[in-house]
């Protein structure tokens, strides 16, 4: 039986209302713009309540960053590059306080604990180096206004366009281990 046959008179919009909610953000997690998910919500509006909520739209943007295939990955800090976990946590307590304290304008200095009270991310010795839980993981964590600001960031839109070239060359190397080049070595002409 298909979906149709049991809702003849429901749109194709209407249909995604019949999913679990929890499938539903989940699969909304897997799109790959912004622009994409806010068509899919704009083709209904009881659609448009479910997802544009801002509570189910924050946890959506948590999973589009949560995978590296999703579309908004490139906002978490590099694990592998020294002292960029360190400073990805400073900045973003420094982002969530200043949220806070607006009217203060004094953002909070991040010293490393573990690295004698020095500025986060000047350790040069990589066996010293320790995990800090990130904000972007704690479940409270504000996503609507963050990636408003990082898009709006120079710095940040500059990492998005370092990770669209990460992604291109992820493709070709893909492609290339996949199908191989062709190679004429020589000047004598492949075989098919």
């Amino acid at each position: 039986m298909t979906l149709g046959s049991k809702y003849p008179n429901a749109a194709p919009s209407g249909a995604l209302m019949h999913i679990p909610h929890e499938i539903l953000f989940h699969i909304m997690g897997q799109v790959q713009s912004l622009g994409d998910y806010f068509s899919v919500a704009r083709s209904s509006k009881p659609l448009f309540h479910v997802l544009m909520d801002t509570s189910n739209l924050n946890r959506v943007l948590k999973e589009m960053s949560s995978t590296p295939s999703g579309f908004l990955f490139w906002l978490r800090p590099v694990p592998d590059m020294p002292g960029d976990l360190e400073n990805a946590t400073c900045a973003l307590s420094a982002w969530l306080s200043s949220r806070a304290k607006a009217k203060s304008g004094q953002l909070p200095t991040c010293v490393d604990p573990m690295n004698e009270g020095k500025p986060v991310g000047t350790d040069t010795d990589v066996t010293s180096q320790h995990v800090l839980d990130s904000p972007l993981d704690d479940l409270s964590f504000p996503y609507i206004p963050f990636v408003r600001s990082c898009f709006e960031s120079p710095s940040m839109k500059n990492r998005r366009r370092l990770w669209g070239q990460v992604k291109q060359v992820e493709r070709v190397w893909r492609e290339y281990r996949v199908h191989g080049w062709k190679v004429d070595r020589f000047g004598v002409p492949l075989e098919p």
